[in-house]
This record gives structure tokens, sequence and C-alpha cells, in this order.
């Protein structure tokens, strides 16, 4: 398996987290990038990156539907977290964007899961949700299980199907537990 980070696919998001080399490539050319790692017998896993400044609940269903054409054989999802020391914390910091702000009580909170961030376009709820639609269309049975199908077809490579469909299992369990978090604190204003 391979992780590749696409993040998004539209150049608006690239651009905001300073993707160059996926800006370079450009997103049409990910299926094709797929084929030739699945043609070693390889399985890709790709991350994509909810939460951006520009996105909005329809760009978000996009990003999902793209995601699943794309050709991928697992998926790895985020909400968009500042972590401290990366220009993208100093930022959201200098504007007054930050959520959460007790610090180290809120270190707890940077976990990829939920909004960290004022979104410009959306509230955090909306967000959220938008975010845990597209998770439970990402993570749902039926497409780990064609995704297993194809990714046998693919690489052509039964060991890479059953460890990539355990690992698509795993993250499906990781990733729409998390989203799913009860009873979280009042935000920072």
């Amino acid at each position: 398996m391979i992780f590749l980070g696409i993040e998004a696919e539209k150049e608006e998001q690239l651009r905001e987290g300073n993707k160059k080399m996926n800006l370079q490539k450009g997103a049409q050319s990910y299926p094709r990038i797929f084929r030739a790692i699945q043609r070693h017998g390889i399985g890709v896993i790709a991350g994509l990156i909810y939460g951006w400044d520009s996105d909005t609940v329809e760009s978000i269903e996009n990003r999902t539907r793209f995601a699943l054409r794309c050709g991928a054989d697992s998926f790895q999802t985020s909400i968009l977290t500042p972590l401290p020391g990366t220009q993208l914390f100093e930022k959201i910091k200098s504007e007054n964007r930050l959520l959460y702000t007790d610090f180290p009580n809120d270190w707890q909170r940077y976990d990829y899961f939920e909004p960290t961030i004022r979104h410009p376009l959306m509230d955090s709820d909306t967000l959220q949700q938008a975010v845990l639609k597209s998770k439970q269309k990402i993570f749902s049975l039926p497409v780990i299980w064609h995704k297993a199908i194809m990714t046998l077809f693919r690489t052509r490579k039964l060991i890479t199907t059953m460890m990539l469909t355990l690992n698509y299992g795993f993250y499906r369990n990781i990733f729409l537990k998390g989203s799913e978090k009860v009873g979280s604190p009042k935000r920072n204003s």
C-alpha cells in the first residue's frame, strides 16, 4: 500500500494547502497515477481534507463524489486542523479564528475529527454534518466491498486486496466513530 495525500480535487483548495506537486500534476492526473501504481500490485490510499476556507457543503459533496470515482482503493479523511508550529496555525491564530484556545486542555480537540477553525462560509455544525455525511458514503460497507473487488481487478494481487480491505475497514471504524463525537464542550467565542 501507498498513501498519497490528494487532499482535494480543485485547484482552489490545493492552493490553500500549498500543495505544489498536486497543482503541478493536476487532479485530473490522479486516476492515471493510481493506475500506474496499481499495475505494480500496490494499492492506493488517498488522503482527503475537508474544511478548506473555500469549502461549501456542495464542494464537500463534490469532493466525495470525485474521491469515489478517482480510482483510489481506500481513503483517509480529515477536517483541516491547524497544528502548532505550522504556518496554518499562525495564520488562523492571527485571524482570531481558533475555536479552542484553552491550551494545553484543548489540544485533545485538535484530532482531525472536528472543526477547530471558525470557517468563513459555514458554521461548525454545518461543516461537521457535511463531513459526516461524506464519511458515511466513503466508508459505507457497499463502497468498501466494491473497492475491494476493484483493487483485486487493478492490482491482480489477493494479498494487496486483503490488506487494503482490512485497512479500509479499520479506517471505517476510526473515522466514523471519531466524527460522531457527542457531548462536546462549548467552543470559545
